[in-house]
């Protein structure tokens, strides 16, 4: 699968996930998460027996971006702290 914010590599036994995008400070944004879990799944079906978080930029990342709460329904901001769950139980 193709990333918007990510780069995935690989070198050997080991994967790496680089978080890219800078200009946002790799805020942790729904389409982010939504990304960052798919990765990590997409790696445990191989043969890597290691992953490496990194990221681009000044900042390895900003954390939650709160912007995706603003104005949003109480099941919006429910489902967003789920992708973020699934996101850290992945």
């Amino acid at each position: 699968m193709e990333y918007r914010y990510l780069d995935v590599s690989t070198d050997g036994p080991i994967a790496t996930i680089t978080l890219d995008n800078p200009q946002r400070r790799n805020a942790l944004a729904l389409d982010v998460m939504l990304e960052v879990t798919d990765a990590f799944r997409s790696i445990g079906r191989t043969d890597a027996r290691g992953i490496v978080l990194a990221a681009n930029g000044p900042v390895f990342s900003a954390g939650h971006d709160f912007g995706n709460m603003l104005g949003v329904s109480l099941a919006d901001a429910q489902e967003l702290l789920q992708v973020c769950t699934d996101m850290m139980n992945t």
